[in-house]
């Protein structure tokens, strides 16, 4: 089986829009190749701040990529919420 450069994993769209936190917004085609494009639904946008949220209340010297991960987003949650995470 061979690597995906982008990073683009097909099975978890697909699953995250079952769940309705990503639309199928239109697909483009270039040659050959189509290419999926998506966005985030309001419940996707709302599960994103839960989960950031979530990140920051998450403490662990052992393996902190998770606050790696909500520092990297830390733009996309409030001042309070942060807040609240601590």
């Amino acid at each position: 089986m061979g690597r995906n450069p982008t990073g683009f994993n097909l099975p978890c769209f697909k699953k995250m829009d079952k769940e309705g936190l990503v639309q199928l917004q239109s697909v483009e085609h270039t040659g050959n190749r189509a290419k999926a494009i998506y966005k985030v639904t309001e419940t996707g946008e709302i599960e994103f701040k839960r989960l950031l949220k979530e990140a920051f209340q998450q403490s662990s010297v052992m393996l902190p990529s998770s606050l790696y991960t909500a520092l990297s987003f830390v733009h996309d949650i409030s001042k309070e919420d942060l807040q609240d995470s601590t």
